[in-house]
């Protein structure tokens, strides 16, 4: 049973999202929120979401500061974002969202969007299913992948970077489920492939 976690102002669109959700997504359980500051309630009430889906733009933060923010309290819950401003996409992307989906795109788009972060990979419109990339992990996530592929510890990434040990736990956490990775080696290997751009 997939918990979401849908953050938008406008109740109107949160009722037209949870509909069309409920819908096509089997045993979805949904919570509402106006915006981060009510969604992250929401998950320090105990609501342990599995996917986030947030407007770019809301009374609380806009641009990418919702982004920010609800992943610097929840690093391993993926975002995916649903917004009008289309611009934006490459943005929020590089901010370490699974998926961006447009408001004016396909009504279904989100059901796939949901369905492929759901199975850890990442999603943009007209591609389901994209395949991870370390282009879609944050700048701190690269970091930390690329102090774990080389052998440091938690502890020690921790101290490099100026970050609890639980911290770079969470974040390897969902850099482990984006990936498929079961174990550090698996990582270091990934990592090593030029092409990914970790190894320098």
């Amino acid at each position: 049973m997939p918990k979401l976690l849908l953050i938008d102002d406008h109740a109107i669109l949160r009722s037209g999202a949870r509909a069309l959700i409920e819908r096509h997504v089997v045993g979805a359980d949904i919570r509402e929120a106006g915006s981060i500051a009510e969604g992250l309630q929401q998950v320090a009430g105990g609501f342990e979401a599995d996917i986030a889906i947030l407007d770019i733009v809301l009374p609380d933060a806009a641009g990418g500061e919702g982004i920010r923010l609800f992943r610097r309290e929840n690093p391993t819950v993926p975002v995916i974002v649903l917004s009008g401003a289309e611009s934006m996409k490459s943005t929020v992307l590089s901010l370490g969202a699974a998926a961006f989906v447009p408001k004016n795109g396909e009504a279904l788009e989100i059901v796939s969007a949901i369905r492929a972060v759901l199975e850890g990979e990442c999603y943009e419109p007209g591609r389901p299913g994209v395949a991870a990339t370390w282009g879609t992990l944050s700048i701190r996530q690269r970091e930390i992948a690329r102090l774990c592929s080389e052998g440091h510890t938690n502890k020690e990434i921790g101290r490099l970077l100026g970050i609890s040990d639980n911290t770079v736990r969470a974040h390897l956490t969902l850099i482990f489920r984006r990936f498929g990775l079961k174990s550090r080696t698996d990582l270091a290997m990934l990592a090593s492939e030029p092409t990914l751009g970790v190894a320098e």
